[in-house]
């Protein structure tokens, strides 16, 4: 599965394998991520994941839907990920 998270300031969006999964406005402005615990298994939504995280990407600037779109085929790619991709 690829999660994708995209925080542009003002608006976070979720993908799964590259379908819309939700977008709300962030009560508080991110200067920094500050620390904290990424918690495997994982939450994604009201869903258990329970396996290993592969992979994650974090970039300094919010892609546009082109460029994450790329990034998800090539971590599909990279990784075997069966299955018709959403994305395509």
């Amino acid at each position: 599965m690829i999660n994708t998270y995209r925080y542009d300031g003002e608006m976070i969006a979720t993908w799964i394998n590259g379908r819309p999964r939700g977008r709300r406005e962030q009560a508080e402005p991110i200067a920094s991520f500050g620390g904290g615990h990424l918690v495997i298994p994982l939450w994604a939504g009201s869903a258990f994941h329970p396996g290993e995280m592969a992979e994650i990407v974090i970039y300094n600037a919010s892609l546009d839907d082109s460029q994450r779109q790329r990034v998800e085929t090539y971590l599909a790619t990279k990784y075997a990920l069966h299955g018709t991709p959403r994305w395509q």
